[in-house]
């Protein structure tokens, strides 16, 4: 789980941080809403909650979302993701390509 300081504070980069770190069998699933493989609120929902700070204070994505309650916010930000997946349909290339980013800059 990232540092609180780390945790992403927009949709944008919510979306980027759910799509570098879910598995691709995840985000394909995401795809096809009416599968009921993944529980959203208590699985996934759940995952989002925690992995982005939600309920440790991350209120400046709370705030962006509209979200009062960490429990209101999983889906807004899963709702972007699935946008996301379904606009660019190189989604899968954009997440190789943030799971290779370094986190800083080399060091030798």
């Amino acid at each position: 789980m990232p540092r609180k300081k780390n945790y992403p504070s927009t949709l944008p980069a919510a979306v980027e941080f759910c799509l570098k770190r879910l598995p691709v069998r995840t985000l394909e699933v995401l795809l096809h809403p009416e599968s009921s493989e993944l529980d959203h609120h208590f699985g996934l929902g759940m995952w989002v909650r925690n992995s982005l700070g939600l309920w440790q204070g991350n209120q400046a994505l709370m705030k962006e979302i509209g979200a009062w309650h960490p429990d209101d916010a999983s889906a807004p930000i899963l709702d972007a993701l699935v946008a996301y997946l379904r606009k660019h349909k190189d989604w899968k290339l954009r997440r190789r390509l943030l799971r290779a980013e370094k986190s800083g800059p080399a060091t030798e």
